[in-house]
């Protein structure tokens, strides 16, 4: 996916309004970012062009429904040696 972004440069507070750029860094998983400086009739800006991947929402229960008899085997062993790991630390 792909996203154009642009951040002003406030005069007044002499320095970037990014807090919109960063929020949407920190919750996307950023591949690329490409940037230039800009001054336009006073105006003072950097254009982003990002490069991301959507994270996804959270942690999802895989569906055992959707297994096959050997994943589910597999999936079943596997949650066991982890189980007994655990007991044993």
């Amino acid at each position: 996916m792909f996203k154009l972004m642009l951040v002003r440069f406030d005069r007044d507070s002499g320095r970037f309004e990014v807090d919109e750029f960063n929020k949407f860094c920190a919750e996307q998983n950023i591949v690329r970012i490409e940037k230039e400086f800009i001054n336009t009739g006073g105006e003072i800006y950097y254009s982003f062009f990002i490069e991301y991947h959507s994270r996804k929402a959270g942690y999802e229960k895989p569906d055992m429904t959707k297994l096959s008899e050997r994943e589910l085997e597999q999936y079943n062993r596997l949650r066991d040696w982890r189980n007994e790991l655990a007991a044993n630390a």
